[in-house]
């Protein structure tokens, strides 16, 4: 069974109350719900279900109330029933709510009541198989600013409705399921979002996409997008990021690029770029040129030997990623693009099998302050370790497990500093 995830405590609730589990029959929940929000009716109510839990052996829902944030996990129709009669009974006061199950057999019913929920704002649904009424009591409530569809999927004549009709929509989130090797089964097909004008973060996880969903150059308040585990290797699935100039983030992790967007090199707002997990990405580094106020880069798994030279007029970066790119040797050649650089000041080297010895170009690097060498084993072999000793700014050295026996004695200094960890 499934354990119900905390919620914010709040009316009438203090951080020192307990989560309170019920698994109770089908219809008690409705008769009891209306006395949730006395602070004096809870107390005596959670006594009242120690007794009504021991006299229940079904365990058909489990249910946690939190204030205005309820979480449902459910795995029968009689468990959604209970779950409508408790959302009908508290319909005022819910603002947030999570339903999760582990059935693949669509249910019934609506999983929300009609009328809509007046107050409910942040929806969160995991592991559903939508049939066509789940679906439409989902839509009905319009005023939702934040959605969460997490390994949805949608059964024949679901989806028909596209998400375009929830216009107040700040954060939407999806992810499709897989297949048994990982890979995604179908795309979603209420993708259609050129009426949610008002969303500012999207994510778009193993949705089988094709191509990026109809209506994203209308989104023009988007300032976070992460798209992850799709094939969108081919350059023309990426012309609509020319559109979204506005965005501070973006996140293309695992889409099987093999070179650089040239739309990336029109979203000057950018401050945060994940390119991780791209494993084949290898040209058109350049395009990231004019991404002059970027201050957070991942490349991590990206699988080249030298580090790529825009890295040089990147001046405003701050962090760089490189975790797991087991190809970057430690040659002055493979960080020359580094070499001086103004403002760098946290590194992540970590599990960068090919690092034979320290980097003898990070001693260039004034400014950092935290260096992760963590699992990168062969370092032990070159050593190089004086050319940390120049970092007069650092203030954290990981070093586990890279199969060192003791702290090198260059390091001495930073170890007694409580700086370098083993």
């Amino acid at each position: 069974m499934a354990q119900a995830t905390s919620g914010s405590l709040s009316a009438g609730f203090s951080a020192s109350d307990p989560p309170t589990l019920l698994h109770l029959p089908r219809g008690v929940l409705a008769c009891i719900a209306s006395k949730f929000d006395s602070p004096k009716d809870r107390l005596s109510l959670e006594a009242s279900c120690h007794t009504l839990l021991a006299a229940s052996r079904g365990e058909l829902s489990s249910i946690y109330w939190g204030g205005p944030r309820l979480v449902f996990s459910f795995y029968s129709d009689e468990d959604v029933e209970d779950a409508t009669a408790l959302l009908a009974a508290r319909r005022p006061t819910v603002s947030a709510l999570n339903l999760e199950t582990s059935s693949e057999i669509p249910y019934d019913a609506p999983l929300l009541p009609s009328p809509p929920l007046p107050g409910l704002k942040e929806l969160r649904l995991l592991v559903l198989g939508f049939s066509p009424p789940e679906w439409d009591s989902v839509l009905q409530h319009s005023h939702l600013t934040s959605l969460v569809l997490a390994n949805c999927w949608f059964y024949e004549g679901a989806g028909a409705q596209p998400l375009r009709v929830l216009n107040a929509l700040q954060q939407l989130e999806m992810s499709g399921p897989r297949d048994d090797e990982g890979y995604p089964v179908s795309p979603p097909p209420c993708l259609q979002l050129a009426g949610c004008s008002q969303l500012t973060s999207l994510t778009l996880s193993s949705c089988d996409l094709g191509d990026l969903p109809p209506g994203l150059t209308t989104l023009s308040a988007l300032c976070s997008l992460h798209v992850r585990c799709d094939d969108l290797s081919a350059a023309q699935h990426w012309s609509d990021l020319t559109h979204l100039r506005q965005l501070t983030q973006l996140k293309l992790e695992r889409c099987y690029l093999e070179e650089v967007p040239e739309p990336l090199s029109h979203l000057t707002a950018l401050r945060n770029l994940w390119l991780h997990a791209n494993w084949d990405l290898e040209r058109a580094w350049e395009r990231l040129a004019p991404l002059t106020g970027l201050t957070f880069l991942s490349l991590a798994y990206t699988q080249f030997s030298h580090l790529p030279a825009v890295l040089s007029q990147l001046t405003g970066l701050e962090t760089l990623d490189l975790l797991g790119c087991n190809q970057l040797t430690a040659s002055d050649e493979a960080w020359r693009p580094l070499q001086g650089h103004p403002s760098l000041r946290f590194l992540n080297a970590m599990w960068c099998e090919g690092l034979a010895a320290v980097p003898a170009l990070l001693s260039t690097l004034r400014r950092l302050e935290d260096v992760n060498f963590c699992l990168s084993g062969r370092l032990r072999e070159g050593g190089g370790w004086r050319h940390l000793t120049a970092l007069s700014s650092l203030t954290r050295l990981s070093l586990t497990g890279c199969g060192l026996q003791g702290m090198p004695a260059e390091l001495a200094a930073f170890a007694e500093a409580g700086i370098a960890r083993l």
